[in-house]
């Protein structure tokens, strides 16, 4: 299971918000802590942020992450809603009471979302009902082979 988040990074939008800043990628690894060399590969392209250390670049920016991952709510899949919230899949499926697994596969929609499990979805991300069901039917209608 990858905590890595797998679209939207927005790596142009992190490196003009550092600059604008003006700080240097040493600066924002000292204030949050996550490595320099992540830094750079996230702003290269070359490697792509965990949830939580996304979340803390994005508070010492001084912006919400959605900033940086800038996909229109109705493009959303339940994986970017989790994300939004800043939550990784195991903090998650604690939350509502799931295995890991069982939110991995629902959130490819390989799994059917039942009311009971959208109710829950949707008191954990604080967000409404149909938010859910209208991320899940993203995620089941994706092209082939693209991230959910």
């Amino acid at each position: 299971m990858s905590r890595r988040i797998e679209r939207g990074f927005d790596r142009e939008a992190l490196n003009r918000l550092r600059v604008d800043a003006g700080m240097s990628v040493g600066d924002l690894h000292r204030i949050t802590g996550v490595s320099a060399s992540a830094i750079y590969a996230w702003e290269a392209g070359t490697r792509r942020p965990e949830v939580d250390s996304l979340g803390v670049v994005a508070d010492a920016l001084g912006v919400s992450i959605d900033v940086l991952l800038p996909i229109p709510p109705a493009d959303r899949t339940l994986s970017d809603l989790r994300i939004r919230a800043r939550l990784k899949q195991p903090e998650l499926a604690a939350r509502i009471g799931l295995a890991t697994p069982a939110l991995s596969k629902l959130e490819r929609a390989e799994r059917r979302l039942t009311d009971d499990i959208a109710a829950a979805l949707a008191r954990a991300l604080e967000i409404e009902p149909n938010e859910i069901r209208a991320a899940y039917e993203n995620a089941k209608n994706r092209p082939p082979g693209s991230p959910a």
